[in-house]
């Protein structure tokens, strides 16, 4: 995402990139109007009779005028206002994701050091530190797929043998951009069929809590409602907040455009000859600006230069549930459990974004922020660089077993309690 100065004037007027004005989208379709209305101009000038009187045009051109500036009004402003809604969304799922960790973390209790199991305490670390993973692994698969990125390679070094056999049986790994449904006959987006697997993980996770009486039966059903919550943030955001307007609102509205810019140069034809081009084709270019603006915020996430940065993003969110965890294994004298395996726990390195995106991002804020912000951001949370190839290297390099989890094997073994009690201290 671009960041500026308002006091720098021309730096702001004259940036090209990320602009909707010097885009070739702007330029070539207001030289094709240009085109046409030279095209109005000549023949009104061989055939003067040929159109309304210059009256009827100037009151049909002011009423056209009103219209359009009405239409381009409510425009904007619906795009606007979905832009707005995309921004709540993604700040409502990283809500969600410091709200599950904070909660569990709360709920989840640990004895005093020296009186505590060891095997225990390394089991409710690991169970914390499963849910960290889960969380982060579904916000970034929601930030891929806004990115319009795909990554499995680098997921795979993420989860135990057993997790990525389990996706590897549903077949979202060796398929590409798109998953065919072989029986329903429909496409979707790999990431949304991973997050789901992830949300299905979660849920194990917290379940297998409650039978060893990590969580109580309440406390489980408290951290499934906050996982409820994760697919409707998703669904929105996939479906509501990132969607371009209808095909037909799109033709009706350029049509209206290309008949007000016509009726313009049949106007302005007999007092101004062929000049009549040059305030048709900058008339043009404003209009199409406008739109190509509209366009841009009411998709906000992508991988444009006005697009929202969710790179950086995902770099506040794992801060975020790292200072709750480290706090809460302080509160606990228990900060070495923490910091021996954190670095392992560290996901936004590896799955901020792909190799391709993260060479888009970098050149989307290197282009600019260096020369033309108001402030320079913190390299704490500025787009991925190269010490998160390092971090990428380290983490590829570790095996997958080292991460762990809550084996389903280990619900035979003997409990300190059972359901039907109250979480034991330990």
């Amino acid at each position: 995402m671009i960041y500026y100065s308002k006091r720098t004037l021309w730096r702001l007027l004259l940036h090209s990139h990320g602009s909707s004005i010097a885009t070739s989208s702007t330029i070539s379709r207001a030289a094709v109007i240009v085109v046409l209305s030279t095209a109005v101009v000549a023949l009104q000038r061989k055939k003067p009779t040929l159109f309304f009187s210059t009256e009827a045009l100037n009151q049909l051109l002011l009423s056209a005028s009103i219209f359009l500036a009405i239409l381009v009004g409510l425009r904007l402003f619906a795009a606007l206002h979905q832009w707005q809604k995309g921004v709540d969304d993604v700040s409502t799922i990283a809500d969600a994701a410091r709200t599950l960790i904070a909660t569990t973390c709360a709920f989840v209790h640990f004895s005093r050091k020296g009186v505590a199991d060891r095997a225990q305490i390394r089991n409710k670390c690991q169970f914390l530190r499963d849910v960290k993973r889960y969380i982060l692994l579904y916000v970034t698969l929601v930030f891929h797929d806004c990115n319009e990125s795909d990554g499995p390679l680098e997921l795979r070094a993420l989860l135990t043998p057993k997790e990525a056999d389990e996706l590897s049986s549903t077949e979202v790994f060796t398929l590409g951009e798109q998953t065919w449904n072989r029986e329903c006959n429909v496409v979707g987006s790999p990431n949304k069929l991973r997050a789901a697997i992830v949300e299905l993980w979660l849920r194990r996770t917290i379940n297998r809590a409650r039978r060893k009486s990590y969580v109580t039966m309440e406390q489980a059903m408290q951290l499934d409602k906050i996982v409820s919550t994760l697919p409707q943030m998703y669904t929105r955001i996939f479906n509501l907040s990132n969607v371009p307007i209808a095909f037909n609102l799109a033709q009706c509205l350029y049509v209206c455009f290309v008949g007000f810019l016509l009726l313009m140069a049949a106007t302005l034809a007999p007092e101004m000859g062929f000049m009549t081009t040059f305030y048709v084709g900058i008339a043009a270019v404003l209009l199409f600006a406008l739109d190509n603006v509209a366009s841009s915020i009411e998709c906000p996430f992508g991988t444009g230069a006005n697009d929202v940065d969710l790179e950086a993003r995902i770099l506040c969110i794992q801060d975020e549930l790292k200072v709750i965890l480290q706090a809460h294994f302080h509160s606990v004298d228990h900060v070495n459990s923490f910091k021996e395996q954190d670095r392992m726990a560290s996901l936004s390195s590896l799955l901020s974004v792909d190799v391709e995106t993260t060479s888009r991002g970098r050149t989307r804020h290197e282009s600019v922020s260096s020369s033309y912000s108001s402030k320079e951001r913190s390299s704490q949370y500025a787009a991925p660089s190269s010490t998160s190839a390092t971090d990428r290297a380290v983490l590829l390099s570790i095996q997958p077993d080292a991460y762990g989890a809550i084996a389903e094997d280990d619900d035979e073994l003997a409990m300190h309690g059972s359901d039907d009690h109250a979480h034991i201290a330990v």
